[in-house]
Formats: structure tokens, sequence, C-alpha cells
């Protein structure tokens, strides 16, 4: 509803007809003002799921490297009789998983430790440097996303918490200010009056019918629609 009133204040149509008035001009730009930060807030709370899933791809990449390394590695281990190397390697893709995203990483690190130990012997099982130099490139990478999610919730949660007094802002620059100014426009711009007060409308979901109420100052604990 914020976004349709400014569509309608900023069009072509009617811009001019307000601009030059300083208190109705000053609204506005204090509505704009109030709107653009609940579409920051909104954009910090998405920003949540994009930073698990950055996360989620790093350690599909981690694993996949760190298991082909290992396999390889524990084949050699298996073929020569090295038990300790075998046991240094033996994971499965689940057992590379367990445990903390730190405890993943070193487990990931003791695979690429193993593996650089017997690196010239590995060129027959398909391991080269280059297989190395990627692994270790996933356990940076990797390490570098692990605290993204929990830092982009605690923005999101934090920008969650400045929503109610944002809705509170915005909502008093329609109620207070700028639906009474509209009066002013009433008998010379009836066209502009109306169009204000569609956009101003609020459908209720019940009946599909539509009313000028006061803006809502509501207190959203969820993400913006």
């Amino acid at each position: 509803m914020y976004n349709a009133v400014i569509a309608v204040l900023k069009s072509s149509k009617y811009n001019s007809l307000w601009s030059a008035k300083v208190g109705f001009s000053k609204a506005v730009t204090d509505l704009q003002a109030a709107v653009q930060k609940i579409n920051d807030c909104a954009q910090v709370q998405e920003a949540r799921d994009g930073a698990t899933e950055e996360k989620a791809q790093a350690l599909q990449e981690l694993v996949d490297k760190a298991f082909e390394v290992a396999a390889a590695t524990k084949s050699y281990a298996s073929d020569t009789g090295d038990k300790y190397l075998a046991g240094q390697v033996d994971f499965s893709r689940t057992d590379i998983t367990q445990g903390r995203d730190a405890t993943v990483s070193a487990r990931c690190r003791g695979i690429h430790t193993a593996a650089n130990g017997v690196l010239a012997a590995l060129a027959d099982y398909d391991v080269t440097s280059d297989d190395l130099d990627l692994l270790d490139t996933c356990i940076n990478g990797f390490d570098a996303v692990q605290t993204k999610p929990r830092q982009a919730t605690a923005a999101g949660n934090a920008a969650t918490r400045q929503l109610p007094t944002l809705f509170t802002k915005a909502s008093g620059i329609l109620n207070d200010r700028l639906d009474g100014l509209l009066a002013k426009f009433e008998a010379t711009q009836p066209t502009f009056v109306s169009e204000y007060q569609a956009a101003r409308s609020i459908v209720d979901p019940g009946n599909r019918s539509s009313k000028i109420v006061p803006a809502p100052n509501p207190a959203p604990q969820s993400k913006v629609a």
C-alpha cells in the first residue's frame, strides 16, 4: 500500500501538483525514506536464505572432493598393506560430514595431509597435486562461509526488530500528514484524490471489498512479503 501511494504521488500526472508545497513535499520525502528502510530490512531478512545455501554448497563441494581423495588414498593403502594410512582416510561421505563445522574442516585437512604424504604414489590412483590443491581450496572456502548463516540470521533478526517502528512511522505520515493535505485538492483535482484514495485502500480478504482505513501500525515478526 505504501508503494502504491508513492507511485500515485510521484507519477508524471500529479507530481507537479504538490512538489512546490513545502509541507506536502516533505511528507512525501519522509514517506519514501521510511518505505526505503522497510525495503532494506526486508532485503536483509532474505539474505539469511542465501547464506545458508552458500554454506550448503561449499560443504557439498568439500565433501565430494575430500571423499574422492580419501577413497583413492585408501585404495592405495589397502593395495600396499599400509593399515595405518588406510585408517587415516577410512571415511564415507556421511562420516566426513559428522560433527561441528570445525571438526569437518579438521577431518578434511587430515585427509589432505595423509594423501599429500604419499602423493607421488597416488598418481597411479588418479590423484594429483591439482586434486590436493582443489581440496585445500574447498576447505578454505568452507571455512570462509561457516559463520555466514549465523551472522545473516543475527542481522535478519535485528532488521525484524526495526520493522514495527518503521511501519508506525510510515503509517503516521499517511494518517496524520498526507491524508489531511489531500483535502486541499478535493474540489480542484478530484481524479488525483480518487487515485490516492484507491492506493490507500486496504482490501478485506474476507469479502474482497476495499475501503480507506487508517494505515495499520503492525508489529511483524516474519519476513516482509
